[in-house]
């Protein structure tokens, strides 16, 4: 095993700079992010928390992490390693059965120990325990070892700066930031304005002030991240050797198809920041009132907004998708993996979102009535979701921009012969007739001013004694009269004109009783 301290670590910087096993700058970037990102989740899920089931998760990502990294590195992983696993998990999880807080001590301790001596037999794979003081060898030396990786990486990071200056790719990293910015700004406003929960975390994100809380919470971030960057250096530093590419076969191969680094920052970026937001979904909208009630909103004050926005959301990811990959398709007609990949991401958190602006709608209906603008957006986010489908499909299956066209035609054809099918506007009345006999509410005014297409399922209230209904029968009075104008000319026939005059001439005596109080009340 190498060791990184004093000579011996720049003899070993200076081997890696003239033999580097998987790219210095890959493998540097690798371990700092997957450090630093679950030094983070340390931070979310134990600050000010009591250990629960964040606990057993928390030590199953660090054991899939190892795995990850050591396939990554190609380092293998002992036997006696993945045996100390079983126990390891099996202590982790009576973290999260038991809540006795000396049974819980006990837990954390020996799966603390357990995953030393896990780490002990992946730094010095073939070790055997055959006495007491082996048992204690990992309470002092994986300290020691950590450290000793942690420099390695240090030192890393210090001869990669002069490498990336003179990288070919950095105009294109340079280009992607910069394209990246804007792009994310407007996404962020999106959500903010979309979600009170999310605008309350960006709020919190930009406004913090750096108190004694803020730096112990950075500091035991920076201790996590610094001991989880020894663990994956370490499995960096000891990945089997390959052939080396150069720095610029490395940047060629980033660099084409043209655009490739640029597209990867900007959907990268946008799928962390849907993430992001997707969480505060399942955590607070998609959780109840109660989770919602615990950040200071109503559901409903909640729930009332952020409909359009999210569809602004999905359709503005459409058109970026679409930009880039007709962009980055090219003369090859093929896709670069992480592109595949990361479009794909994209597409499935929108979806996600788009299910989010559903429910929303949904609900928002519940509060407040049904309209016809509301009934047709229900029906857009299905189409819209079919036209993400067929985004993969291209994506995935067939690369043509005519096959996508062809049928991104064809459904818009399902999509407004679905709208005449549906009647939509009768829709809205039984919809807010049953929200009426269901609660009670009824907007009187807007049921009245719906289409002739609405005559016949309105007419049925006026059978009932609710005296607010008679605004409605005033309407319909009004409407019966148009009708047997527009029925004078054999040119104006129309079906859906015959049946509401039909459905108001067998209701004619209430209408005009109803309309003889009206006269003589304002008499």
């Amino acid at each position: 095993m190498p060791s990184y301290g004093g000579k011996q670590g720049l003899i070993y910087m200076a081997g890696q700079t003239g033999q580097d096993k998987k790219g210095l700058l890959g493998r540097t970037v690798y371990v700092v992010v997957v450090s630093l990102g679950f030094g983070l989740l340390f931070d979310l899920f134990f600050y000010e928390k009591l250990p629960g089931i964040s606990f057993p998760l928390y030590i199953m990502l660090i054991l899939g992490g190892i795995f990850v990294a050591a396939r990554y590195f190609k380092t293998d992983i002992p036997r006696s390693a993945v045996l100390l696993m079983i126990p390891l998990l099996f202590f982790s999880c009576m973290v999260f059965v038991w809540a006795g807080g000396f049974i819980t001590f006990l837990n954390i301790v020996i799966s603390l120990y357990l995953l030393a001596l896990i780490l002990q037999a992946v730094f010095k794979p073939g070790v055997r325990i055959y006495n007491l003081a082996a048992y204690l060898r990992p309470l002092y030396l994986i300290p020691a070892r950590l450290i000793g990786a942690l420099r390695g990486t240090i030192l890393e990071i210090g001869a990669m700066r002069s490498m990336v200056k003179k990288h070919p790719a950095l105009p294109q990293i340079a280009r992607g930031v910069l394209i990246a910015v804007p792009v994310l700004a407007l996404f962020v406003m999106l959500f903010a304005s979309a979600d009170l929960v999310f605008r309350k975390y960006v709020s919190n994100l930009f406004s913090f002030d750096i108190n004694g809380e803020w730096l112990l919470r950075t500091c035991i971030i920076l201790f996590v991240t610094s001991a989880l960057i020894g663990i994956f250096g370490y499995l960096a530093s000891k990945g089997k050797e390959e052939s080396a590419p150069t720095i610029e076969a490395e940047a060629k191969a980033l660099a084409e198809p043209r655009g490739t680094i640029e597209a990867a920052i900007l959907f990268g970026s946008l799928n962390l920041l849907f993430l992001g937001f997707i969480l505060v979904q399942l955590t607070y909208f998609f959780g109840g009132e109660q989770s919602i009630a615990a950040q200071g909103f109503t559901y409903a004050e909640y729930a009332r907004k952020g409909f359009f926005e999210l569809i602004a959301v999905a359709v503005l990811s459409l058109l970026l998708i679409l930009g880039a990959e007709k962009r980055l398709l090219g003369k090859s007609g093929k896709h670069s993996r992480w592109f595949t990949l990361l479009a794909a991401g994209l597409v499935a958190q929108v979806l996600i979102i788009m299910a989010s602006a559903f429910q929303r709608l949904s609900l928002y209906e519940s509060a407040y009535g049904f309209t016809t603008l509301r009934a047709l957006s229900h029906l857009f986010i299905i189409w819209l979701a079919v036209i993400f489908g067929l985004l993969l499909y291209k994506i995935f299956v067939d690369k043509r921009e005519s096959t996508f066209a062809f049928l991104a035609f064809l459904s818009v054809l399902v999509f407004l012969a679905v709208i005449n099918i549906a009647n939509v506007d009768a829709f809205v009345a039984r919809k807010n007739i049953g929200r009426y006999y269901a609660s009670g509410k009824l907007d009187v005014y807007y049921l009245g001013d719906l289409s002739d297409d609405a005559v016949v399922e309105t007419a049925k209230l006026l059978d009932g004694p609710d005296p607010k209904l008679g605004g409605l029968a005033g309407s319909l009075y009004q409407k019966r009269e148009a009708l047997i104008e527009k029925d004078r000319y054999w040119q104006s026939m129309n079906i859906s004109r015959k049946a509401a005059l039909r459905a108001l001439q067998a209701k004619a005596h209430l209408l005009e009783q109803e309309t003889d109080i009206r006269i003589y009340n304002r008499s």
